[in-house]
């Protein structure tokens, strides 16, 4: 049951109010006076012209779940007339009005007792009348509405819980437990559970959603993963921050993925680069209609390299240098690199007793080529 309550102001008049209830035939299918009379306005404006008062009627809409019967409407406008103290003698209409197959109540008192001349009671009316509305709803078995601050917390959210069971019946493998139990796992176990899912997270108005592989909304993506918005916000770029970096390692997880999926903008860059190195063919005192942009010439122009592009560029000159070098040549150049670090190292009279050693046996020795603090040199 949903209980609205308004207080018609007296300069404004009752004439938008009465017209409200008992005139608009064409958008209720039936209007029915339950008490009171078409009266009830004038009398109860006329109280409050004479006591002076702001407000003239007080105006409540009742909207069950379920059709209310006349005991049980009596019982529920007794239990408002009991929370505040509205009386016999006040002026009030009650009137039913059906729409669309459902029927809803309309109650007008008069603000003003002609008894006692005291404005009716009004402090805390709307959460009085909340309390009197969950009752009601326990005692008669309806559905229990949501209250005012839970109404306010959807609204804040952006979703109402009929509007996301409606949304998640989008996916019928969506599942918010595996969810949870994926994202305390980690990102990447987050993903996976996704896919497995059918589902993708894209952006929103108000954050990341979840989205079918066609794009329907199934749930808002914090909530389904049991985290705040902003939470989630932060873990999901640092995520996709993350995949997207470029990687400078060659055994890096990424490194070959992150190659492939720009290999189309390497390979124009290449072809670019490729006419920058080789220069043409042509006369040296032909112009250069290549680039018309630089007075120098595409010789002496600098290649643009990519980071990916100058490292696969370096291990290919690498291999081509190992496969061509000269093995003796090598091993003649580390014996001459070692004999002079070894003189820069070692002391002048070790360096003697080694020669005089090796001179005498024809054996190089390491026996007395030690430095002072006791660790040995290997020439």
């Amino acid at each position: 049951m949903i209980v609205q309550v308004t207080r018609i102001a007296r300069k404004g008049g009752y004439q938008n109010l009465e017209r409200h209830l008992l005139d608009k035939h064409d958008e209720n299918e039936r209007i029915k006076i339950l008490a009171g009379d078409r009266h009830v306005f004038a009398d109860a404006q006329a109280l409050a012209d004479a006591k002076g008062c702001k407000y003239s009627i007080r105006h409540l809409s009742i909207s069950p779940d379920r059709d209310m019967s006349p005991r049980q409407l009596s019982d529920f406008v007794r239990s408002v007339d009991a929370e505040f103290g509205i009386g016999d003698q006040r002026p009030r209409l009650v009137v039913l009005h059906e729409k669309y197959g459902r029927t809803h109540f309309h109650v007008a008192v008069a603000e003003i007792d002609p008894a006692t001349n005291r404005v009716l009671n009004s402090r805390h009316d709307y959460a009085r009348l909340e309390r009197l509305a969950r009752e009601y709803e326990a005692a008669s078995g309806e559905t229990i509405q949501l209250s005012r601050a839970e109404r306010a917390m959807e609204r804040i959210e952006g979703f109402s819980s009929k509007a996301r069971h409606k949304a998640e019946r989008n996916s019928p493998a969506f599942d918010r437990t595996r969810l949870k139990a994926a994202r305390a796992n980690g990102v990447i176990e987050l993903q996976a559970e996704l896919q497995r899912q059918g589902l993708s997270i894209a952006s929103g108005d108000k954050g990341f959603i979840l989205v079918t592989l066609d794009g329907q909304f199934v749930a808002a993506a914090h909530r389904a993963t049991g985290l705040r918005k902003n939470e989630f916000k932060k873990i999901w770029e640092a995520y996709r921050n993350e995949t997207k970096r470029p990687y400078f390692d060659g055994d890096a997880a990424g490194d070959t993925q992150h190659f492939e999926s720009r290999s189309f903008d390497h390979g124009k860059r290449n072809r670019r680069n490729r006419q920058a190195r080789v220069a043409p063919d042509i006369h040296p005192a032909a112009p250069n209609t290549a680039d018309r942009s630089s007075p120098r010439s595409l010789r002496t122009r600098r290649a643009y390299y990519t980071p990916v592009a100058q490292r696969w560029a370096n291990r290919r000159l690498l291999q081509q240098s190992l496969t061509t070098v000269d093995l003796d040549e090598l091993l003649r150049w580390a014996e001459e690199f070692t004999a002079s670090l070894m003189k820069i190292i070692m002391g002048p009279r070790q360096l003697l007793s080694a020669r005089i050693h090796e001179a005498r046996s024809g054996v190089i020795s390491d026996a007395n080529i030690r430095n002072p603090n006791g660790t040995m040199l290997r020439p």
